[in-house]
């Protein structure tokens, strides 16, 4: 059982929750990088400001030191860090988000998260209205009269219930412990939208539909012990 700090400022997940319908064009590889362009130019223009800048610094305490480049070596470095160190750092971010995406995909389509899908639940993505973050692949429905958010996170399958819990800052601790005891088997979080319940994707993967449904009860459960509504 995971205990962490019940301030909102201690939260496990800073990032926005900005859940918006996914379109089909967003599946494939230009679709995705279309989604993400505004965040991808931004990134790639603060890099090759940061990185030309940098070495514009370097070169100018080189030269003083009576070590300056000739006129080739100056714009082969200017080239490298305006426009190839950028474009390979860009690059490698961009697949490394997709593919995530894509693995992520084919685990929600998968048993039993599949099953969501066929019940309620719709693909979403989160964080598109963001200035930074790649948009992610998240499903979004309603369970036993709670909004779920599910998402994959470092490998596990992280389900967040969008609630206030606020009021268990005057919580005793001790209530707080003995209802988490009473749910050892359900993980519990803290999020900035809620409270969430994770269980590592490889075992989701063995899962039944009724199984994960059974885990996602008794998480009601224990937030409904907890007054979280």
């Amino acid at each position: 059982m995971l205990k962490l700090p019940r301030s909102r400022c201690g939260i496990l997940s800073t990032r926005p929750l900005c859940a918006t319908s996914l379109g089909q064009s967003e599946q494939s590889m230009t679709g995705y990088i279309l989604l993400n362009k505004d965040k991808l130019i931004r990134t790639f223009v603060w890099t090759a400001i940061i990185l030309t800048t940098a070495f514009c610094i370097w070169t100018y305490n080189n030269c003083d030191s009576g070590n300056c480049y000739n006129s080739a070596d100056f714009i082969i470095g200017i080239a490298t860090t305006l426009l190839i160190l950028p474009t390979f750092s860009i690059t490698i971010e961009t697949i490394q988000s997709y593919i995530e995406y894509r693995r992520t995909k084919e685990f929600f389509n998968s048993i039993p998260m599949g099953e969501l899908l066929k019940n309620g639940f719709k693909e979403n993505l989160s964080e598109k209205e963001s200035k930074w973050f790649m948009s992610k692949l998240i499903i979004v429905g309603q369970f036993d009269n709670y909004h779920m958010i599910c998402e994959v996170e470092n490998g596990r399958l992280r389900v967040i219930a969008k609630t206030n819990y606020d009021h268990l800052d005057t919580w005793d601790d001790k209530d707080i412990d003995s209802i988490q005891q009473s749910f050892r088997h359900v993980r519990f979080e803290y999020d900035g939208d809620g409270i969430a319940t994770s269980l590592k994707v490889s075992d989701v993967k063995k899962m039944t539909y009724e199984s994960l449904v059974s885990h996602l009860k008794e998480f009601v459960k224990m937030l409904r012990k907890l007054k979280v509504e």
